[in-house]
C-alpha cells in the first residue's frame, strides 16, 4: 500500500481520531456525507494531519482542529487524495529534513 516514514506512523487509538473527524464535521463540508465511513490509517506525529480512508471513496488528508467549539463550516481543512500515490508523497515530503 504505502510506507509509513517519520513523522507519520499508524494512528494508536484510530478510533479517537475517526470519532473527532465526525464531531467536526459541519453539515454543509463535502465530507459529512461520509461520516461514520473514516477509517484512520495514519498520523503526522508533528501535527494534527490524519490520513483516512473513506469506505469505498478513496482518501483524505485532514487537519484536525480538536476544537471544543460547534462545527465550523470552514473547518477541518482537508484535501482529498485520488489515489495511494498521493499518501506516498505526502509521507515522503513530511519526511525530508525530518
Amino acid at each position: 500500500m504505502f510506507q509509513l516514514k517519520e513523522p507519520w506512523d499508524a494512528p494508536i487509538n484510530a478510533k479517537a481520531f475517526e470519532i473527532e473527524l465526525d464531531r467536526e464535521l459541519h453539515p454543509s463540508r463535502f465530507l459529512y456525507q461520509f461520516k461514520g465511513q473514516f477509517r484512520a490509517i495514519a498520523k503526522n506525529e508533528s501535527n494534527d494531519d490524519v490520513i483516512f480512508e473513506i469506505k469505498d471513496r478513496g482518501f483524505v488528508l485532514v487537519h484536525l482542529t480538536w476544537s471544543n467549539n460547534e462545527p465550523n463550516e470552514d473547518y477541518p481543512k482537508y484535501k482529498m487524495l485520488a489515489q495511494v500515490s498521493d499518501i506516498q508523497d505526502i509521507i515522503d515530503n513530511d519526511n525530508l529534513g525530518y
